[in-house]
């Protein structure tokens, strides 16, 4: 954060996250000197997602939410090693990130294990701040992937995202 604030001073953080994880995330949050705003209310989170220029995220439904909502982002992931073997041995997708498979290429750029660290996420938010290039075509691809999961559904963007993943 502090490399990202000494290139964008003023920068506005929002974390969002469930209320049963808020003391956990405050706690992690706590040695930072800077306004950082922790949101627990799921009913704001969309309007939340929508006032961000960019974001990072962990993989999972998240990412997918972001993507809906038109959100330029990266994600990051890291899991126990041995957990990461089973994964990788299992699974039969090229991505992590629920866009990316479901539109079949790595638009969101994916910071998974080894490739998620401090150094590489900074990197990557901020090649993502700086190229607006790279915000318009995930936008663009976000368009195709909204027209994808409406297909005349009543259902909310989260419900929809949940059904995904279940299935």
């Amino acid at each position: 954060l502090d490399v990202l604030e000494e290139q964008y001073p003023g920068l506005d953080i929002i974390v969002p996250t469930l209320r049963h994880l808020e003391f956990d995330v405050l706690k992690l949050l706590e040695t930072e000197n800077k306004q950082i705003h922790i949101l627990t209310d799921q009913q704001k989170k969309w309007d939340a997602f929508a006032a961000c220029d960019v974001a990072i995220a962990v993989s999972g439904t998240v990412g997918l939410e972001l993507a809906y909502i038109g959100t330029p982002h990266i994600i990051g992931y890291k899991a126990h090693p041995v957990t990461a073997l089973i994964v990788k041995t299992l699974a039969k997708v090229k991505h992590a990130h629920l866009a990316n498979i479901l539109l079949e290429e790595e638009v969101v750029p994916e910071f998974l294990q080894g490739k998620c660290s401090v150094g590489k996420l900074t990197r990557g938010m901020m090649r993502l701040i700086m190229k607006e290039e790279e915000r318009d075509k995930q936008k663009q691809a976000f368009a195709k992937l909204e027209e994808a999961l409406n297909s005349g559904s009543s259902e909310s963007p989260s419900q929809r995202a949940a059904a995904f993943v279940l299935s």
